[in-house]
């Protein structure tokens, strides 16, 4: 990358963010990680009954809090398993299940719109007065199948860490020569990539803007590498650090909250990063049909 590129990537970080700061970041992360944390064990659950169908449902569990604990702890990971269980001991039946996988939808779901309504201020459009409830059914369906996606790209990084560990020992083994952080940082840059496919999966389906792929795909990937950074700094500093012994009873929920708070503030950095990224490269902006656009004008 030349000096040029360099420069001009600078710019659009600086660009972003002061857009970022326009937006009001504090309100979107915040009411963001409210709904998050209502929403994380409905999100879980609702992805353990779908994949269920095809995955042991027991071994997927056990998965969830392993990928959890190594990113939160394991005091968080001990508090989001008791509420699971909670949640999963409910007496079953036809009316009940059904019921409780409707609402457990509507409270994922609402995450997500939440979300949606962030990118529409960041991207200045609205939804056009007296939508239709399909409007609202199509939303709701869209937010149910990005956490679905979320689903398969966590099952697609598990396998590759399963295939990456089981390749790296053999590999170590035939080699010894072959450090073992070679293998690690295969592991972050696949993980890397699958975080990229995730956001990219948000910023293009979410907001009501139509966008092409390849103007997505930059500020996905910077999103994607502070998102890893966040995770390096909770699992090396904040976990190891012993916040329960500043906040007591309530760490977890407090480390919890932090986390879910910087990935939100990431989220719409790059969000931000987006808009800036395709008004640079002049991509004429389309809103959905049931959308219009606006613009906010500074009176004297």
């Amino acid at each position: 990358m030349n000096t040029k590129k360099l420069l001009m990537f600078w710019e659009l970080l600086k660009e972003s963010f002061e857009y970022f700061i326009q937006n009001d970041p504090l309100r979107l992360s915040s009411s963001t990680s409210f709904f998050a944390t209502f929403s994380l064990i409905p999100i879980i659950v609702l992805l353990l009954h779908a994949f269920s169908i095809v995955f042991d449902k027991q071994l997927l569990t056990e998965e969830v809090l392993s990928a959890l604990e190594s990113n939160l702890g394991e005091e968080t990971t001990n508090y989001l398993s008791t509420i699971l269980g909670n949640v999963q001991e409910i007496q079953q039946g036809v009316w009940i299940t059904l019921g409780i996988i409707l609402f457990l939808s509507f409270v994922a779901t609402t995450l997500f719109m939440v979300v949606q309504r962030s990118f529409n201020q960041i991207w200045r459009v609205k939804s056009k007065e007296g939508v239709s409830y399909m409007f609202i059914l199509k939303n709701r369906g869209i937010s149910l199948l990005v956490i679905l996606v979320t689903g398969l790209l966590f099952l697609v990084m598990l396998s590759l860490d399963i295939v990456i560990s089981s390749l790296g020992e053999n590999v170590l083994y035939i080699i010894p020569a072959i450090d073992q952080w070679l293998m690690d940082l295969l592991n972050f840059a696949l993980s890397l990539g699958i975080f990229t496919l995730w956001f990219a999966s948000m910023y293009k389906f979410l907001p009501d803007v139509i966008l092409n792929w390849k103007t997505v795909w930059p500020g996905s990937f910077l999103t994607a590498v502070l998102f890893s950074i966040g995770q390096f700094i909770l699992e090396h500093v904040l976990i190891s650090g012993n916040i329960d012994n500043i906040y007591g009873a309530s760490g977890s929920l407090v480390l919890l909250l932090l986390f879910i708070f910087y990935s939100s503030f990431i989220l719409y950095y790059g969000a931000c990063f987006v808009k800036t990224y395709a008004e640079h490269a002049a991509e004429e902006l389309e809103t959905t049909k049931f959308a219009v656009r606006y613009e906010i004008k500074k009176i004297d």
